[in-house]
C-alpha cells in the first residue's frame, strides 16, 4: 500500500511541475514580443489539460476503478513520446525521468497484486 500512496503522489508532484512548466513558458512568451497572445492561450490549454490528466490518474490510482491504470499507462505513454519527439531540454529531462518512474512503479503494483 505505501508503494501506491508514493506512485500516487509522484503523479501529484508530476502535475504540480506541469503547472509551473506552464506559467513560466506562459511567462516567458508574453514577454517576447513576436509571439501571439493566441499562442500563449492554447500552450496554456495544452499544458493545464495535461497537468489535469496527471492529477487525474494519481487521484484515481487505489480507488478500485478498473480502467485507472490504462489510464494512467496511457497519459504517461503521451507525455514521453512527446517529450522524446521534441528538443529535449532541462524541463523536458526531468519530466520525462518523471513519467519513465511512474511507468516502472505502475507496474511494480500489479506485479506485486497491489489494488490499482
Amino acid at each position: 500500500m505505501k508503494l501506491l500512496r508514493v506512485t500516487r503522489w509522484l503523479f501529484f508532484a508530476n502535475a504540480l511541475l506541469w503547472v509551473i512548466f506552464g506559467m513560466a513558458s506562459i511567462w516567458r512568451l508574453q514577454a517576447n514580443a513576436n509571439i501571439s497572445m493566441g499562442l500563449a492561450v492554447v500552450l496554456a490549454v495544452f499544458m493545464s489539460g495535461n497537468a489535469l490528466a496527471i492529477f487525474l490518474s494519481g487521484f484515481l490510482l487505489g480507488k478500485g476503478y478498473k480502467f485507472a491504470f490504462n489510464f494512467a499507462l496511457m497519459v504517461l505513454a503521451v507525455n514521453i513520446f512527446l517529450t522524446i519527439t521534441d528538443q529535449v531540454g532541462l524541463w523536458d529531462a526531468v519530466t520525462l525521468l518523471i513519467d519513465l518512474a511512474l511507468v516502472t512503479l505502475l507496474f511494480v503494483c500489479k506485479k506485486t497484486g497491489i489494488e490499482l
